[in-house]
């Protein structure tokens, strides 16, 4: 969960919610490529950048992964594991 300008935004079942409390002050917000996210008065948020920040995980399911039988319950069961990494950490 992130906190963007005091509101929690979080992923619940695949897609991505906010909780907006009730305010006298409005803010737009604009998101984009190069900048994750900037808002009216300024503030400018920076992307996550997940994929380099997991990588020497990433890696590491792999090679588990890849020590596996092909098609084997263990393997089975690591490449949901290794989806299930992917979708929580990456996505």
């Amino acid at each position: 969960m992130w906190l963007v300008n005091g509101t929690p935004v979080f992923r619940l079942n695949g897609k991505w919610n906010s909780r907006v409390h009730p305010s006298t002050s409005a803010i737009g917000l604009d998101v984009g490529i190069t900048v994750f996210a900037t808002l009216s008065d300024g503030t400018v948020f920076e992307p996550v950048n997940a994929y380099r920040k997991n990588m020497v995980k990433l890696a590491k399911q792999q090679r588990k992964l890849k020590r596996k039988k092909k098609f084997s319950s263990n393997w089975k069961k690591q490449l949901r594991r290794h989806f299930l990494f992917i979708d929580e950490n990456i996505v």
